[in-house]
C-alpha cells in the first residue's frame, strides 16, 4: 500500500502549474452565459506586423515632387554596390500636397503628376534591383488620400486606394498600411507617425523610451541614433532616418533636416547613413 504523501507520487511544480492553467481555462468557459458565447469580437484597426528577411534598405520621406535628386542618386548608387534583398519605401514617398489641408497655390504640383512620378519611381527601382522585394508603406502624407476622400467623396472611400492608384499588385509591391509595423532582424521599422514622436531635441531618445526595443523611423527628416543598456546588459538602439526630399520647404524654410537612408544587414547590423553634398557618409 502506498504511503500517503510519498514524494515519489507528488506532482512537480511544472505539472501543478499546467494543471492549474488547464482548470482555469476549462472552468472559465464552462458556465459562460449564452449571450457571451454568441457575442462577436470587435473590429481590428491595426493589421499584423510584417516580418522581413534579408538585407534591407530603408528609404524614408522621398516626397516625390519635392524630392532631392542628388540625394536619391547618391542613395541608389550606394545601394547598387550592396546586396539588397528588400527595399522599404518607409512612408511619405508621395507628398500628396494638393490633398492636404494647408494653403495651396495654383502652380503647386498636381496630384496626378505625383502619382505618375511614383509609378515611374517604383518601376525604375524594380528595373535597377531586379531581385529585390519592394514594400510601400503608408505614411502620414499618404494618409491624406483617405482623409480627403472621407471629407470630399466618402462614397469612393475604399474604392480609391494606393494599391490601385500606383498599381502595386501588378508591380509585385507589398503594401504596408498606415499603422502596420515591420520587423527585420531584431529591429522594428515604423514611419514615425504611428508612434507619435514629434521632433524635439532628441527624438531618438523619445522613440526608444516609447517602444523600449530596437526601433527605427523616418518622418522627422533627420539622422539620429541613441544607444541604451538594460540592467541585464542588453543593448538597445533607436534610429531616426534622414529624408530624400528637399531640406527646405515653404512651411519650414529652416530646419535641422538632413538627407539619409538606412540599411539592415541580415546579421542584424543596423547602419544609419547621412548624405552630405551628394555623398554617402557613415
Amino acid at each position: 500500500m502506498r504511503k500517503k504523501g510519498n514524494p515519489q507520487y507528488r506532482l512537480t511544480e511544472d505539472e501543478i502549474d499546467a494543471l492549474t492553467r488547464y482548470r482555469l481555462q476549462t472552468d472559465s468557459f464552462e458556465d459562460l452565459p449564452e449571450w457571451l458565447i454568441e457575442m462577436q469580437d470587435g473590429k481590428e484597426e491595426v493589421s499584423e506586423h510584417i516580418v522581413i528577411e534579408g538585407n534591407t534598405a530603408i528609404l524614408c520621406d522621398v516626397h516625390l515632387g519635392f524630392h532631392d535628386i542628388d540625394a536619391i542618386r547618391a542613395c541608389i548608387q550606394y545601394l547598387r554596390k550592396m546586396k539588397v534583398d528588400n527595399i522599404v519605401l518607409n512612408g511619405d514617398t508621395v507628398d500628396a500636397h494638393k490633398l492636404s489641408r494647408w494653403a495651396k497655390r495654383k502652380d503647386d504640383i498636381e496630384f496626378t503628376t505625383e502619382l505618375q512620378m511614383a509609378r515611374n519611381f517604383i518601376d525604375n527601382l524594380r528595373a535597377t534591383f531586379t531581385k529585390a522585394k519592394i514594400y510601400f508603406k503608408v505614411g502620414n502624407h499618404e494618409d491624406r488620400l483617405d482623409a480627403f476622400l472621407q471629407e470630399k467623396a466618402d462614397q469612393f472611400a475604399g474604392l480609391i486606394t494606393w494599391q490601385s492608384l500606383l498599381e502595386l499588385d501588378a508591380k509585385g509591391v507589398k503594401f504596408v498600411d498606415s499603422n502596420q509595423l515591420m520587423f527585420c532582424h531584431g529591429t522594428w521599422i515604423t514611419h514615425g507617425h504611428e508612434i507619435k514622436v514629434n521632433g524635439g531635441v532628441n527624438p531618438a531618445v523619445t522613440l526608444l523610451n516609447k517602444t523600449l526595443t530596437n526601433t527605427c523611423m523616418g518622418h522627422l527628416h533627420r539622422t539620429q541614433t541613441i544607444h541604451k543598456k538594460t540592467l541585464e546588459g542588453e543593448y538597445l538602439r533607436a534610429d531616426v532616418i534622414g529624408t530624400l526630399s528637399k531640406l527646405k520647404r515653404g512651411y519650414m524654410p529652416y530646419s535641422q533636416s538632413n538627407h539619409g537612408f538606412a540599411f539592415i544587414h541580415e546579421d542584424g547590423e543596423f547602419q544609419n547613413y547621412r548624405i552630405e553634398d551628394g555623398k554617402v557618409k557613415r
